[in-house]
């Protein structure tokens, strides 16, 4: 765009108009501080990525034929068609292949039957009453193995060496009829019928178990009728012994058998649909179980795993809940549930799977997105990620606004990130030569939306957080010492948008805010001042009624030192107005410098923001009316307080948040340019610097759906700034290394 440089001639009248600008009042307080352990310093899951599958499933198993931990079998209840898929190995593409069966299935139970320790596929028709046993052939068949027909329909089958003749035998239960039914492993996949087990028992849910110190399996099979898992103890050849009930006091939907200590025993986690909640309890190696941990849910969780996710010892607890949410529940050694970590999990997950997809002796997941039509894979947090392309993270549910800073004084540059959903802040730490890791959760409080950067140190790093939707502002400390957090938090006058933040010479803090609607219907610009141990002083200014503030800036506008103000207002008669007011010692804004009239009808709001863009020692400032206009506009500073008339820089971009606009030299050439988040494009745009402050036509550097925020860094130390994105439905972190966006026009964008 062409540069103007049109001087404003500032009249008496025009000044007195608007009568004196600010009215101020100073009110002191103390904030609230709330101090907390950090929520978790350890964590589950880093890096994401979601595969496409070719249609709807609804049922998801992990499988490999050929030895590869990669590998899911997707199906539908009551089709022809079982789908291979299986994650090559880079991590980055999937590939499925289709197994065509003559008959209709329902359940798919994976089982090494021949005992030449590869699987082969029990599939199960229950219309039919058949159980067809079946392996798979290369490159795309099955070829049958035999078959068992039964006298009722099967409810669940497992399969297990009853007898420990070292030959896999298959038991048969249906919840409408009582009682277990074994067949016999007799050779290589043939087996005859056996004596019914627990012949009065109604069994919903059935597992094979070691309850004590012998090599005999044991059973655990769940009484639906009476709420009750009944523990069967083997006695040898086929033969159980029930000798123990554990009430569960409610409708139970799914149970998980697994060591969760180091050095214990055997556990028990049930899921249970009323009332919605989960229930550990926990065996003393002799055959007794206590209820150690009731976790009470909000809704019904959809599916539960167990696995040692932080690499601690002790499995964790996994839970795959709507609306979508994947939670983690670390176990510590004092208590199991206290510690919980919220991730996306895409529309509707369905299925959940832990298995160490990467082979790197750590547990990963796998969900089955079911209306999403994707295998959503979770990377344990332990791997680390180089950025040389692109990567994705995983974060909590809908992340938002999002800062890339030397979190923990180490020179490397790291991510924070607020989490709306689940009303956290995620902070991924770089290490040198390895990249980012998982996140580290934190907890703030509800609604988190705006995260801005104050300050950091090798133990310490700062932030300030901004609530609109509930009116507040915090000041968060986090010591990565301790693993603790100080939370300072205070309500604001309306909903606070963060303008600019500072230390002062005794490393107090301060920071402005402008709040856009308030209990009074005056909007007003806020100043917090520390004086000492966050004790705070709050100074609120207003226009002087019927004047109405429309949006403002603070930044050292004439540099003298003093923070300064810019602003777009309705003055008395009506008409808009942007004007400037300088600051002083006592920062009273008293004397305003600049003003003139603006030709549009209706401004509801304005975005401004403070740079020096031409380079040339003076304050420029950028601003955008979003309504009526969709352009980006910019005035010229003269360093003494007063601009030259706007010119526009970009049409056709849409503002409607602070956010959306960064001012930085992105591309390493010493020339400042512009970065928008274009929100009706869902795209990331250009504005490449040209030198005295002209610039070249938007392109695109990124595009997705729903970005939340976006942010810029050198995160691999190339010397070339980096991109985040933050993707709010989605809810993961993009990042996209900069050599990749920066390589000249004509590129592709990466999606």
């Amino acid at each position: 765009m062409a540069r103007s440089r049109t001087d404003v001639c500032n009249s008496s009248d025009s000044l007195q108009r608007s009568s004196q600008f600010f009215a101020a009042t100073l009110i002191s307080f103390w904030l609230t501080v709330h101090q907390s352990f950090a929520q978790s310093q350890q964590t589950a899951f880093g890096q994401f990525r979601a595969f496409p599958i070719p249609e709807r499933f609804e049922r998801m198993l992990p499988y490999s034929r050929s030895g590869s931990p990669r590998t899911a079998l997707l199906w539908n209840g009551g089709s022809h068609k079982l789908v291979v898929a299986e994650i090559d190995s880079s991590l980055l593409e999937l590939r499925t292949r289709a197994l065509r069966t003559a008959a209709p299935f329902d359940e798919i139970v994976v089982a090494d039957l021949d005992g030449d320790k590869k699987p082969e596929l029990l599939r199960i028709d229950k219309s039919a009453k058949k159980i067809s046993l079946v392996v798979e052939t290369d490159p795309d068949s099955l070829r049958s193995l035999g078959s068992l027909s039964l006298a009722v329909t099967p409810t669940g089958v497992i399969v297990g060496d009853i007898n420990n003749d070292r030959r896999p035998d298959i038991l048969v239960f249906d919840r409408d009829n009582p009682g277990i039914i074994p067949f016999i492993g007799t050779g290589k996949t043939q087996f005859r019928q056996g004596v019914t087990i627990a012949p009065d028992t109604p069994v919903g849910i059935l597992l094979f178990v070691h309850l004590n110190n012998d090599d005999i399996i044991d059973l655990a099979a769940y009484d639906w009728v009476r709420s009750e898992l009944h523990l069967l103890y083997g006695v040898g050849q086929g033969k159980f012994l029930d000798q123990m009930n554990i009430p569960l006091e409610g409708d139970l939907r799914e149970l998980v058998a697994a060591q969760l200590a180091p050095q214990g025993s055997l556990d028990f986690v049930a899921r249970l649909l009323r009332p919605a909640s989960m229930q550990v309890w926990e065996g003393d190696g002799l055959g007794d179980f206590r209820l150690r941990s009731r976790i009470p849910l909000k809704v019904p969780a959809l599916a539960i795993g167990v696995a040692d996710l932080n690499s601690d010892g002790y499995k964790d607890l996994v839970t795959l809940d709507r609306p979508p949410a994947f939670r983690v529940y670390l176990n510590t050694s004092d208590e199991l549930g206290s510690e919980q970590i919220d991730f996306s999990a895409g529309t509707d997950p369905h299925q959940l799977g832990l298995q160490d997809v990467d082979a790197d002796s750590s547990a990963d997941a796998l969900v089955l997105d079911r209306d999403g039509r994707r295998l959503l894979l979770y990377r344990a947090a332990s791997q680390a990620g180089v950025l040389k392309d692109s990567l994705e993270f995983v974060t909590g549910v809908r992340p938002r606004g999002i800062v890339m800073e030397d979190l923990n004084g180490d020179g490397l540059k790291d991510i924070a990130l607020l989490n709306g959903g689940s009303n956290s802040l995620s902070m991924f730490l770089n290490r040198r030569d390895l990249g980012l890791m998982g996140q580290m959760s934190y907890s703030v409080a509800a609604n988190p939306r705006y995260l801005e950067f104050h300050s950091s140190s090798d133990s310490t790093a700062r932030f300030i957080v901004s609530y609109p939707q509930t009116k507040q502002l915090s000041f968060l400390t986090i010591d990565h010492r301790d693993q603790s957090t100080i939370n300072a938090v205070i309500a604001t006058a309306g909903e606070g948008e963060l303008l600019s933040w500072s230390k002062g010479e005794n490393e107090e803090m301060r920071f402005f805010c402008y709040n856009s609607t308030t209990v009074s219907g005056s909007p007003s610009l806020t100043l917090f001042q520390e004086l000492g141990s966050l004790r705070f002083i709050e100074r609120s200014f207003r226009l002087t009624i019927p004047n109405a503030l429309l949006g403002a800036a603070v930044a050292h506008l004439n540099n003298d030192g003093f923070p300064d103000v810019a602003y777009f207002f309705r003055n008395s008669t009506g008409k808009y107005e942007f004007a400037v007011s300088l600051g002083d010692s006592v920062l009273s804004f008293r004397q305003k410098v600049f003003s003139y009239e603006l030709p549009d009808e209706v401004i509801q709001k304005s975005y401004i923001w403070a740079h020096d863009v031409d380079q040339d020692g003076a304050m420029d400032l950028l601003f955008s009316l979003p309504q009526p206009q969709e352009m980006l506009k910019l005035v010229w500073g003269k360093g003494d307080g007063t601009y030259s008339l706007p010119d526009t820089v970009a049409a056709s971009i849409r503002i409607t948040d602070r956010s959306q606009v960064r001012i930085l030299d992105l591309d390493g050439d010493g020339v400042v340019d512009i970065a928008v988040n274009v929100a009706h494009r869902g795209s990331i745009e250009w504005l490449k610097g040209k030198g005295g402050a002209k610039f070249e036509d938007a392109r695109h550097l990124a595009s997705a759906p729903r970005i939340g925020h976006f942010a810029f860094g050198d995160l691999n130390g190339d010397g070339v700034v980096d991109l985040a994105l933050t993707l709010t439905e989605k809810g993961t972190m993009k990042l996209y290394d900069g050599r990749m966006l920066f390589r000249g026009p004509g590129h592709e964008p990466p999606q």
